[in-house]
């Protein structure tokens, strides 16, 4: 918009969307309003805009709606891929730990097999019994 305020023909705009309004420069009497899909921009310039001037300012207000249009697309798509990186990370903090716990409960059956008292127990039993407990 910055941009498009610096034409020497521009005086001042004011832009709104669906979540935001901005304005820069100043207003004049000669107003001029562009709407697309997403954006609505109001133009102020310095005289009245002939017919060849107000379409290529319609053009330049395209253009700048469809910058608009990818930068959001963007946004969306950088969320969906850190949401899915997040999902993606707990699905496999869930396995490792699912994994832990399953090992360490074949450990412990080992350890559990015998409770005679320790006559029979064979030396990595008693090893691993001394480790957990």
């Amino acid at each position: 918009m910055d941009e498009l305020n610096a034409l020497p023909w521009i005086k001042g705009l004011k832009w709104s969307t669906d979540t935001s309004a901005d304005e820069c420069g100043t207003k004049s009497k000669y107003e001029n309003i562009f709407k697309t899909d997403d954006l609505t921009v109001i133009v102020y310039a310095y005289s009245w805009m002939g017919g060849a001037l107000y379409i290529h300012c319609n053009l330049l207000v395209r253009l700048i709606e469809n910058f608009y249009v990818a930068k959001l697309r963007k946004r969306k798509l950088t969320q969906q891929v850190q949401l899915q990186a997040i999902y993606e990370t707990g699905v496999r903090v869930i396995h490792d730990i699912k994994s832990l716990l399953q090992s360490m409960h074949a450990i412990t059956g080992i350890i559990d097999v015998e409770k005679d008292g320790g006559a029979n127990k064979t030396v990595s039993q008693r090893l691993l019994e001394k480790q957990f407990m």
